[in-house]
Parts: structure tokens; C-alpha cells; sequence
């Protein structure tokens, strides 16, 4: 999310990316794996953070953000 509380998709194919994991890959309970998220912003905005929701669990609510904050 930017200044403009606009939020950007990420980029299609992220698992095309050296080192991130196959697409649909499961990650087993007790392991970790590191992901590499690529969006396409304007040059001009600014970035406040970076906002997700945990969409692997059908009976969590959809309005349920995880937010992290960036240091300007």
C-alpha cells in the first residue's frame, strides 16, 4: 500500500522467480521457505508497507489484514 492507501497485485508467476518455490508447492508443518514478491508501482508513489491475508484458511474472515509498516 502507498501514501494513497492504493494497494498493487503482485506479479503473475512468482514461482518463475530464482529461488522462490514451485507454484502450488506445499509447505509442511515445521518447515520454511523463503518467497520473493514482485509488484509493479509507479515510480511516483511511495510505499507505506505491505498488507496480506491468509487465504489457505476457508473460515478465516476476509477482512483480516496482517500489515507490516516500512521505515522511511
Amino acid at each position: 500500500m502507498d501514501t494513497q492507501q492504493r494497494n498493487f497485485d503482485p506479479i503473475d508467476d512468482l514461482y518463475e522467480l530464482k529461488g522462490n518455490p514451485e507454484c502450488k508447492d506445499n509447505l509442511q508443518s515445521g518447515f520454511e521457505s523463503d518467497m520473493t514478491w514482485v509488484y509493479r508501482v509507479p515510480s511516483s508513489t511511495t510505499i507505506l508497507g505491505w498488507a496480506l491475508q491468509d487465504i489457505t484458511d476457508p473460515s478465516a474472515p476476509r477482512h483480516d489484514w496482517t500489515t507490516v509498516r516500512l521505515q522511511l
